[in-house]
């Protein structure tokens, strides 16, 4: 290396040392054994085991228990508390199993998160993101086999007092094949949350930063994910982990509109998120919102039923905007609107084209002439499903189901830029509409930017 390239090098500031991923990653699906030892499940009466608790992800999330017990009594197929001594554990389980012979074998799974260790306050929480998508960010330092890695992978979020920090890992790339080859579940994030004046919290502190997290990561990502595997840090050592059943999808090839060739500004997007999910009249419509995008966009109804979510959310997107938020009409004259007309009047007001792009030629052919916006268009055709009657069964019956398919896009398409503009996002966003060209190229600045 040449001097000139050293000294260059040195006025670089270095970057952060990032969040690792401290679970087994490798391979997807692989079980974490929690716990091994002694435990006690209390029903009407109490039976010591001894076992493992495990948690498992296949084919969904899930915390379960295993143990034998010599000793007399009996457990029963229905709800338990179960009881660790050390580390401290109280939760409740659902008995599954139960196989008698010379040592009683009892298994089951978690009823919700266990905790193990005491709810004691602490300086940090760690947590884990599953099959989230990749992205280009600020750079964060890594050790690997004794190296020092540099990668473009760190998230920072303030939000009313706190400080998230989401770390990409380097390998998450090379993890993802492995992903897609065998599905499931897989880490590739970690992350962090303090108070950022500094000082100790508890569980209850950050639980709704910890849903807001939840919802908004999944909408950034296109599928069900977020924090999970907390772990709350005192000052020098860990003093609890969560486990259990968390809200996360399996993997699935699913449309994100996460940027991937440049740093998407999402720092005062989660602010304005959070900042939304603490208004009362709020905080429920934005989990629908991004629970109908989400189920929609992974095909949860295939494409008619992801179609009636999608312009469901839409609806009420427009009723929050427009009557809720900026008061452009009174609940009577906006419940005298027809459908189309209430989404057209939401999506001008927030600068989003109507137009039907010229990429969908096939949504194009349906629309015209009768219905040359797209809202108009994506309206008649869920007309057309959620009142079927034979004239409109032929009229379905007679699409193509690339209609059907660009449609269902077009709406997904003006529900998520909804949703950003609503959020006031000021950076690109990948087009879903545009096709056979390069992410970097389908990769375009938000319309009211």
């Amino acid at each position: 290396m040449s001097k000139a390239t050293q000294t260059r090098l040195m006025k670089v500031p270095k970057p952060p040392d990032g969040i690792p991923v401290v679970v087994p990653a490798d391979p997807p699906n692989k079980p974490i054994e929690v716990f091994r030892g002694n435990f006690e499940l209390r029903q009407a009466s109490r039976l010591t085991l001894h076992g493992t608790l495990e948690q498992h992800w296949y084919p969904h999330p899930q915390l379960r228990f295993t143990g034998t017990t010599g000793s007399g009594g009996s457990a029963d197929l229905e709800r338990a508390e179960l009881h660790i001594r050390s580390p401290h554990c109280k939760a409740a389980v659902n008995v599954t199993e139960i196989a008698h012979g010379p040592n009683q074998k009892v298994s089951g799974i978690a009823a919700g998160i266990i905790r193990m260790g005491q709810n004691r306050a602490v300086h940090a929480v760690r947590f884990h993101v599953p099959n989230f998508q990749c992205y280009v960010a600020d750079p964060v330092a890594f050790t690997i086999d004794r190296r020092t890695v540099y990668s473009k992978g760190r998230l920072d979020f303030e939000a009313n007092g706190w400080r998230v920090l989401l770390d990409q890992d380097p390998q998450w790339h090379k993890r993802r094949k492995t992903l897609k080859a065998r599905g499931g579940f897989a880490i590739g994030h970690a992350g962090e949350i303090r108070r950022l004046a500094g000082g100790t919290f508890k569980v209850q502190d950050v639980s709704e930063l910890w849903t807001s997290l939840h919802f908004f990561l999944s909408f950034v990502s296109g599928g069900w994910t977020g924090p999970i595997l907390a772990n709350g840090i005192g000052a020098s050592k860990s003093i609890w982990t969560e486990w259990g059943n968390w809200r996360i999808s399996d993997w699935k090839q699913v449309f994100s509109w996460l940027p991937r060739t440049e740093k998407p500004p999402l720092e005062d997007m989660f602010a304005n998120h959070f900042d939304l999910w603490n208004r009362a009249t709020w905080k429920a419509p934005l989990r629908e919102l991004v629970n109908w995008y989400v189920e929609a966009n992974g095909n949860a109804g295939a494409l008619e039923g992801s179609l009636i979510m999608s312009h469901t959310a839409l609806d009420m997107l427009s009723w929050m905007l427009l009557v809720v938020e900026r008061k452009r009409f009174s609940k009577r004259k906006f419940d005298a609107k027809p459908s189309a007309e209430r989404i057209l009047d939401a999506l001008n007001e927030l600068k989003i084209p109507v137009d039907i792009p010229s990429t969908a030629a096939a949504a194009r052919t349906f629309a015209k002439p009768a219905y040359p916006t797209g809202p108009e268009a994506v309206t008649k055709y869920r007309n057309w499903l959620v009142h079927p009657t034979p004239s409109n069964r032929k009229k379905v019956d007679a699409m193509t189901r690339q209609q059907r398919f660009e449609l269902l896009h077009l709406c997904l398409q003006y529900l998520e830029l909804g949703i950003l503009a609503l959020l006031d996002y000021r950076g690109s966003y990948l087009d879903r509409m545009q096709r056979d060209i390069t992410v970097a190229e389908a990769t375009v600045r938000v319309p009211w930017a």
